[in-house]
């Protein structure tokens, strides 16, 4: 990021075009910056998604699916460091897969 897109205010540094508004997102040396945040400085992102119930089915399904996979590498694959990086890799594709589901 350049110098000349950022802005030094008396809590902290904030970019130009307004991304953070240091009333809404405080900087953490500033008092009382993240106690009380009201809900509505969440950013989008790091709110909470309740699925509707044909999402909660589809959930359902890819996680079976998901259980099924990893029933098999553990059926075919000697324990091992591999086979725990196939299974976090899954762990891990089934969450993004989630993800997905509840935001796309």
């Amino acid at each position: 990021m350049k110098e000349k897109d950022i802005q030094e205010t008396d809590s902290g540094l904030y970019l130009m075009d307004g991304d953070i508004d240091p009333d809404i997102y405080p900087t953490p040396d500033a008092p009382d910056a993240f106690v009380n945040k009201p809900a509505c400085a969440i950013r989008p992102e790091f709110k909470s998604n309740a699925p509707t119930t044909d999402q909660i089915d589809r959930i359902n399904t890819l996680r079976a699916a998901y259980s099924n996979l990893r029933d098999i590498l553990g059926y075919s694959c000697k324990s091992g460091v591999y086979t725990s990086l196939a299974c976090t890799a899954l762990e891990e594709s089934c969450m993004w897969a989630t993800k997905g589901i509840t935001l796309d």
